[in-house]
């Protein structure tokens, strides 16, 4: 028996997120917490990340279903921290739910 998925964007599986968090709490700029459960009883997960007086919150993937969320966040941590977002970690500090 044949088997065809359609997703209306790419999967981010839960698998994906793990990776991401983990990657993000080796850092050391990057504070990790569990700050809940799901439904499911799957962490919540809080990442903080850089130093400055700015708080911006950023939160991801609140309803099912909505991946592309997660696929923005990967590539934001990422990129806030690589060596290019040293000076955007010292000007905010981001409170972020992937």
């Amino acid at each position: 028996e044949n088997t065809v998925w359609v997703a209306y964007f790419p999967p981010y599986s839960y698998e994906d997120h793990m990776k991401l968090i983990g990657f993000a709490a080796m850092h050391e700029a990057c504070t990790h917490e569990v700050i809940g459960s799901s439904c499911q009883g799957r962490p919540m997960d809080l990442l903080s990340i850089g130093t400055g007086e700015t708080k911006i919150w950023i939160i991801a993937r609140q309803h099912p279903g909505e991946s592309q969320a997660e696929h923005f966040m990967d590539g934001f941590i990422r990129r806030l921290l690589s060596e290019e977002g040293a000076s955007v970690r010292e000007k905010a500090t981001f409170y972020m739910i992937p």
